[in-house]
């Protein structure tokens, strides 16, 4: 394999490895709603702002994505004009309320929230993930912000694994009641990590 680079990504170059990662990393959250596949990597291309991503990246090839959320900004907006035309006008009312919801959170002034963070399936537990979420402290320390934020699911030991010896510490649990069974899990966990 070819050097890692991390940095944010820029353009279009990504933006369908990034949907393709980010898709298979939360199928899980996704499909219940968005059902088709390839229709939810196409929504999910479509509503990327490469911008606001931390890639890491191989001799071109993306091999893990942060989508970030701070002042305001997202790196992912699903207008409801993609949603009708990707996935019709009901599923896409769904569709436009999941994807606007699901990547958007908690972070205040004076945090930077990491909305997601995927790896792709073949390459986990390699250290992509470590780097990644490293060049986002990097990058929050030297916009001021004060902690970098983010949650993970009960349901995924190996990342909050990760998060923890990153420093992570938790801040709460979100018990999610009736959706558990629609959604694989059954609490969200909040945390944070201060910078220093």
């Amino acid at each position: 394999m070819d050097p890692i680079q991390i940095g944010f990504l820029s353009g279009d170059q990504h933006r369908e490895d990034s949907a393709r990662i980010l898709y298979q990393a939360f199928q899980r959250k996704l499909h219940p709603v968005l059902k088709n596949p390839e229709k939810a990597r196409r929504l999910l291309a479509a509503s990327l702002r490469p911008t606001l991503m931390i890639g890491a990246t191989s001799g071109g090839t993306l091999l893990g994505v942060a989508g970030l959320e701070f002042r305001g900004n997202s790196f992912c907006r699903a207008s409801i004009r993609d949603c009708f035309l990707y996935l019709g006008i009901a599923r896409g009312i769904l569709g436009w309320i999941v994807l606007n919801l699901f990547m958007d959170g908690s972070s205040t002034p004076s945090d930077l929230r990491i909305a997601s963070l995927a790896v792709d399936a073949d390459l986990r537990s390699q250290g992509i993930g470590t780097l990644i979420i490293q060049r986002v402290f990097e990058f929050a320390r030297s916009e001021g912000f004060r902690a970098v934020r983010l949650e993970v699911v009960d349901t995924n030991p190996d990342a909050l694994r990760l998060y923890i010896r990153l420093g992570f510490e938790t801040v709460r649990t979100i018990p999610l009641g009736i959706l558990k069974s629609w959604l694989g899990f059954s609490a969200e966990i909040e945390m944070i990590r201060i910078l220093t």
